[in-house]
């Protein structure tokens, strides 16, 4: 079973990725509304948001550019195209 999510499980699983994925990655961003649907939006992820500035909440998050925007987005969110073994990373979380 799993650990439910909180700072502390936060902290190891961002340190765990930190240490394998290389940035920037291609990905698609989804943005799962309840009240609409969204078609995926390619992105370049730059990097794994700060996890002293993470929620929680919110779970692990990504900084990721949409042409000139960058903007932070939940990672399970992401869905890597490029690099087969960040795809595995990014889908086992």
């Amino acid at each position: 079973p799993l650990p439910e999510p909180n700072a502390q499980t936060l902290r190891r699983y961002h340190a765990y990725l930190s240490e394998r994925l290389k940035f920037p990655l291609q990905a698609e961003f989804t943005d799962d509304n309840d009240d609409f649907s969204v078609p995926p939006m390619p992105v370049e992820v730059i990097r794994l948001w700060p996890v002293e500035e993470l929620d929680p909440d919110q779970g692990l998050q990504a900084e990721v550019r949409e042409g000139p925007s960058v903007f932070v987005v939940p990672l399970d969110a992401l869905e890597v195209r490029s690099d087969g073994r960040s795809a595995v990373l990014l889908q086992d979380y």
